[in-house]
């Protein structure tokens, strides 16, 4: 992960600098000789995440804060402008990462000042109290315009499914409506074998029907499957996702998969591992109400044993539970909200329209927001 962020800031500045030179011969009125140009920062995780990061993003020497984030109360002494809540936030936000990760993170909260315009990769009406911090914030205009995922492409009916696709989503069709969990632990933050071996032992004692994404160790579960699994090395989780046949979706709480996730109205069974997918978990389980998070009751914190996985997934997936039902439909919920915002004069559409109307005019536009509830 560390290794990823460096290479991000260190590597990508120049093939950017060169992208902005080329454009300069074509079009020299427009743009400048000067480079004098308006910069929008992009959030890519939730606003929630934003207003836990941003409480610290004036503080200058990283390395000393990332020391006190070991001793909380001295923290609060020595910055009494933020509160014991704030520290126990961002505590929970560099749990597990390395210090330079954790510095790098809060570097990038000192840009956003400079920027013209503020985005996010996110809902309004899911984070509108948030919103209304945020916006207090800054003098320039912050805009939600999320969920920004592959949606134009969700309905299947629509679409040529590619070979990669097929097998999966074929398979799909042949299970009942809402009968299938969709296991997929991440892509970037891995977990052990050894959680591994216990996840696909669970799942096949559960007797639940699943869709799991092993990346490149498929073959090595695909014993565990018998009639009711599948495992496949790559999925477009999008359509899987959206598929009737799908009725949960374990995950790490990444915030693409969340949003992918809202926007197909299904239920979430979170697993995090760091960084914003504690948080994520956390509005998932306890402010939305549309899953349940996996506990762990061994020494290792995060190891889950095959018993009580399979028991969780049993009762996860049961279509006749009263709790069941609830978050199911409240995910339904969730769903008409997330389409709504991103249709023809929905918040997201909205926000996008006065971003782009501010870009090639010139000016700040804003949106009232408040018709959007």
């Amino acid at each position: 992960m560390e290794v990823h962020f460096e290479q991000l800031l260190n590597q990508l500045e120049p093939p950017v600098t060169n992208i902005i030179a080329d454009a300069e011969l074509f079009w020299p009125i427009r743009i400048g000789n000067s480079r004098n140009i308006p910069v929008a920062s992009l959030f890519t995780a939730s606003a929630t995440v934003f207003s836990m990061l941003y409480c610290f993003g004036h503080i200058k020497d990283l390395h000393v804060l990332v020391d006190l984030l070991e001793h909380s109360d001295e923290l609060v002494d020595k910055i009494p402008e933020v509160s014991s809540k704030q520290v126990a936030d961002l505590q929970t936000i560099v749990h597990g990462i390395s210090r330079r990760v954790a510095e790098l993170a809060l570097e990038t909260l000192s840009w956003v000042p400079k920027t013209k315009y503020l985005l996010f990769n996110s809902v309004y009406e899911l984070e509108a109290e948030v919103y209304v911090t945020v916006k207090a914030k800054f003098p320039f205009p912050v805009y939600p315009i999320g969920p920004a995922i592959p949606y134009l492409e969700y309905d299947n009916s629509s679409l040529s499914i590619s070979p990669s696709d097929s097998n999966h989503l074929e398979w799909l069709d042949h299970q009942p409506t809402g009968s299938v969990l969709y296991v997929s632990p991440g892509s970037f933050l891995s977990i052990s074998s050894k959680q591994m071996d216990e996840i696909a032992a669970g799942l096949q004692i559960s007797g639940v029907r699943y869709l799991w994404v092993a990346r490149r160790e498929t073959s090595r579960y695909e014993k565990f499957c018998g009639e009711i699994g599948l495992v496949v090395p790559w999925c477009n989780q999008l359509k899987v996702l959206c598929h009737s046949s799908t009725g949960g979706f374990w995950t790490h709480c990444g915030w693409n998969s969340t949003l992918e996730a809202l926007f197909a109205g299904v239920t979430m069974l979170t697993s995090p591992i760091n960084y914003d997918q504690l948080p994520n978990s956390k509005k998932i389980v306890e402010d939305w109400k549309i899953g349940w998070k996996i506990t762990e009751r061994v020494e290792d914190e995060n190891f889950v044993d095959r018993d009580e996985i399979a028991v969780l997934v049993q009762r996860f997936m049961d279509p006749n539970s009263i709790d069941v039902q609830n978050m199911r439909k409240k995910a339904r919920e969730l769903r008409e909200i997330c389409h709504r915002v991103v249709a023809k004069g929905g918040s997201s559409d909205s926000t996008l329209d006065a971003f782009v109307n501010d870009i090639v005019h010139g000016h700040s536009s804003s949106v009232d927001t408040n018709h959007f509830h």
